[in-house]
């Protein structure tokens, strides 16, 4: 009988740091900005969004504009893929392209500072 009743103290308080917790959170995203968008200045949101759309439209293959229109209609990236025929394929081989390119660019970026050395 004496756990019953801890339990329904417990619960309460569990319940008000839920609430308390929440309202902090969502002021400054997850856990104070950390992994959110709280922590950052409204141009580098906007940024960061633009370069996500320039990089999904060139793995799709297809121009910003066209991502764009698509997103605000709330179509999924499969979606346009199957709506325009965009193959699976090409949309892989696009990613690893792009990958690659990605990684030359940071590896030369540590030749650069001296951190690797190119053999």
């Amino acid at each position: 009988m004496k756990n019953g009743k801890k339990v329904y103290i417990f619960l309460p308080v569990l319940g008000l740091i839920g609430i308390l917790g929440a309202g902090s959170a969502s002021a400054h995203g997850f856990f104070g900005g950390f992994g959110g968008f709280g922590s950052f200045t409204p141009e580098q949101i906007a940024q960061r969004q633009t370069s996500a759309f320039q990089s999904q439209a060139q793995v799709l293959g297809i121009n910003i504009d066209e991502l764009k229109n698509a997103w605000a209609e709330g179509k999924s990236p499969k979606e346009i893929m199957t709506e325009k025929g965009i193959k699976e394929e090409d949309v892989q081989a696009r990613m690893k392209e792009l990958r690659t390119t990605e990684l030359k660019i940071q590896l030369q970026g540590l030749v650069d500072k001296g951190v690797i050395t190119q053999v």
